[in-house]
């Protein structure tokens, strides 16, 4: 299970890739995060998001993920590991979109897409291990307006 310090860190991926879609990076730590998610059920240990990036450091020439360098000492919990398998499944589902627009979007539009994904993780830990509805409202909306008008719209009906 991942800690709310876990889903910071996915902030700053998403920061990352919205900053600069291009990256010869971004595709790599996509599939690393999407491995962290997917190992949910199994895996308990700490600074999982940092462990899964730290091997492409090397590879990092603009430092864009230097944050997974240094590990977390967690020395407070505000809130208990998440568990809820659902909101592993819509952020796999987040990280796989993101995977396929660079393979496949304009980098303009990848960008906005991490834009409205990039506090997900945030609001997440905030809002007790739900999506808040506002995301659906600001973030989500924003994107459906410029690019894509059932964008997530199965989703929201979920969630």
């Amino acid at each position: 299970m991942l800690q709310c310090y876990d889903f910071y860190d996915m902030y700053a991926v998403f920061t990352a890739i919205r900053s600069n879609p291009k990256y010869h990076l971004n595709k790599r730590v996509l599939a690393e995060l999407i491995k962290v998610l997917s190992a949910q059920t199994e895996n308990h240990d700490f600074n999982q998001i940092r462990q899964a990036i730290k091997p492409l450091l090397s590879e990092d020439s603009d430092g864009r993920f230097a944050f997974a360098a240094v590990d977390n000492i967690y020395t407070y919990f505000p809130m208990p590991a998440v568990k809820n398998n659902e909101i592993y499944a819509f952020l796999l589902a987040v990280c796989r979109l993101l995977l396929d627009g660079i393979e496949k979007l304009p980098m303009a539009q990848v960008a906005d897409m991490a834009d409205c994904f990039h506090n997900l993780p945030v609001r997440i830990v905030e809002n007790n291990n739900s999506i808040p509805k506002s995301f659906w409202a600001i973030e989500v909306k924003n994107y459906r307006e410029k690019w894509d008008k059932s964008f997530l719209s199965d989703e929201e009906r979920l969630y």
